[in-house]
């Protein structure tokens, strides 16, 4: 487990054609800072995945809104750098923030500041890389394997790895007519005298069921009917993912539609089959 020493738009130009161009908000009580990252026990890849995660760095030409707003980001650098410790496969690492001298966990909004740009140090060890040890995932849709999933004892434990997979057992299961499937809290536990990460993933997949009635909702221009037959779901067809995500795509590409959900409910009917919910939002229509 990481330990810390403290608790954790896109430019549109200068071309504007319709009007003068919004600035930025200014910021209350500017504060400037001056970051200083220092990281070891990494190699050069690792030091440049931690030193992109940090929003210290990456807003550094950004004054924070006084002293509160310099605390805020160096709380919040602690959760995206344990984080990217995490996808790394580094799970007894340390990172330590200190802000004009001060420990981070140590400093408060109303203390004194003596230095201006305020110096802000990020120190992190990121300690020994871990790799997967006990991993249990059952049962597993048909065709899906640890192994395709990456999950494999000896193999580098990055925390991507371990949702990735759970993602996937879980769409695994969906496109294989199991319409309720349950993600349950996973278990996961880094054992510091091995360096071995143990991961047990709960994925209930629940019933297998046939479609059955189908809703829609959000049309205004557009006949409702004609969404129904553009979706193409037949009642009482074996449910599948891979036809809900067709039905999406077939409405999309129909055109009056700004977004198209097609989603099962919650739970089955009383007949055993799964009721869809189709909502559309629609364009708003092309104005001079």
């Amino acid at each position: 487990m990481v330990t810390t020493a403290a608790p954790a738009a896109a430019a549109l130009g200068d071309w504007w054609p319709f009007g003068a161009k919004t600035e930025a908000e200014p910021v209350p009580d500017p504060l400037p800072y001056k970051v200083e990252f220092t990281v070891t026990d990494a190699d050069a890849r690792l030091e440049k995945a931690l030193r992109n995660a940090s929003g210290l760095i990456e807003n550094e030409a950004t004054p924070a809104s006084g002293l509160t707003g310099l605390i805020a980001r160096s709380r919040q650098d602690i959760a995206l750098l344990t984080a990217a410790l995490y996808e790394n496969a580094r799970y007894a690492g340390q990172i330590a923030i200190t802000v004009d001298g001060k420990p981070l966990g140590m400093i408060g909004p109303f203390d004194p500041v003596t230095t201006r740009p305020v110096p802000v140090t990020i120190a992190i060890s990121s300690g020994p890389a871990f790799a997967f040890g006990r991993i249990e995932a059952t049962p597993l849709p048909l065709d899906v394997t640890l192994q395709k999933l990456g999950l494999v004892s000896g193999k580098p434990a990055g925390s991507t790895t371990v949702v990735k997979a759970e993602t996937a057992i879980a769409s695994g299961w969906r496109e294989q007519g199991h319409p309720l499937v349950v993600v349950n809290p996973r278990d996961v536990v880094a054992d510091h005298a091995t360096t071995a990460l143990d991961v047990t993933l709960h994925v209930d997949p629940g019933p297998t069921a046939n479609f059955g009635r189908v809703s829609v909702s959000g049309t205004q221009a557009v006949d409702a009917g004609l969404v129904l037959r553009r979706a193409g779901i037949e009642m009482e067809e074996p449910y599948t993912s891979k036809k809900t995500k067709r039905a999406e795509t077939r409405l999309r590409d129909l055109g009056p539609f700004d977004s198209v959900r097609v989603l099962p409910a919650e739970k089955l009917d009383t007949d055993g089959t799964i009721p869809i919910a189709i909502t559309v939002t629609e364009r708003k229509p092309h104005v001079i």
